[in-house]
C-alpha cells in the first residue's frame, strides 16, 4: 500500500468519525435533557367563576383529568399534575384520566383544551407559546364541558344553571395564556421540561382554589 492510498484511507476514516460524532451531537439535542438555560415567562390567567350555595373548590377524593391529545406534551403533563396535585392537595386519593363514559358525579373534573401550542427551539435561544382552556367542577360536572372548549373564546359559549337541589356546585372556566423565552445552551427535551412544569404550576395556582 502506497503512501497516497494510506492517506486517503486515514482521510476517510477521519471524515467517517466526524461524520458520526457530528450526527450524535445533532440527535443528542433532541434526545438528551441538559444544558444550562435561563427561562422568563409571561403568563395571563383569566378564570370565570360559577357556584352556588356557598360552594368552595375543594376536591373530592376521586378527581378526573381530561387534555386533549392534541398537545405533544399531552402524557407528560398529565403525569406532572397527578404528582403536584397528590403531593399538594391530600383530600384526593385517586386520579384517573377521563373517557366519556366516566360517571364522574361527586367527584371533581379538570379537563384542560390546548387552543395553541408554538415552539420554536435553537439550542442558544428559543420561544414557545401556548394557549390552555381551563375547566374545573368540584362535582364532577361535565355537562357544559364540550360547548366550553369548542367555544371561540370564554365568553361565547352556552349559559350555566345550576340548580339549588343540586347541594354545592362549583364551576370555573377560563384561558390560561403562557409565553416562555429561553436563552443559554440546552437540548429541547431540557427546554420541554422547564416549559411543562410552569404549565402544570400555573394550572396549580387555579385547582381547589
Amino acid at each position: 500500500m502506497n503512501r497516497k492510498t494510506v492517506f486517503k484511507s486515514k482521510k476517510t476514516i477521519i471524515i467517517s468519525i466526524t461524520s458520526i460524532a457530528v450526527v450524535l451531537l445533532l440527535s443528542s439535542l433532541f434526545l438528551i435533557n441538559m444544558g444550562i438555560v435561563s427561562a422568563q415567562w409571561n403568563t395571563q390567567s383569566n378564570i370565570e367563576g360559577f357556584k352556588i350555595n356557598n360552594a368552595t373548590g375543594a376536591l373530592q377524593e376521586t378527581l378526573y383529568i381530561y387534555i386533549n391529545d392534541l398537545s405533544v406534551f399531552a402524557e407528560e403533563l398529565r403525569a406532572i399534575l397527578s404528582e403536584e396535585i397528590e403531593s399538594q392537595l391530600t383530600s384526593t386519593r385517586a386520579i384517573n384520566v377521563f373517557n366519556v363514559t366516566d360517571n364522574t358525579e361527586n367527584t371533581s373534573f379538570l379537563g384542560l383544551h390546548v387552543t395553541e401550542e408554538s415552539i420554536r427551539y435553537h439550542p442558544w435561544s428559543s420561544e414557545c407559546k401556548y394557549t390552555i382552556f381551563y375547566y374545573f367542577s368540584n362535582m364532577g360536572n361535565t355537562e357544559y364541558f364540550t360547548g366550553f372548549k369548542n367555544a371561540e373564546t370564554m365568553y361565547d359559549n352556552p349559559p350555566v344553571i345550576f340548580n339549588s337541589s343540586d347541594g354545592k356546585q362549583l364551576l370555573d372556566i377560563g384561558q390560561i395564556s403562557i409565553q416562555g423565552s429561553f436563552h443559554g445552551l440546552f437540548t429541547k427535551p431540557k427546554m420541554e421540561e422547564m416549559t411543562i412544569e410552569q404549565i402544570s404550576d400555573e394550572i396549580m395556582k387555579q385547582v381547589g382554589k
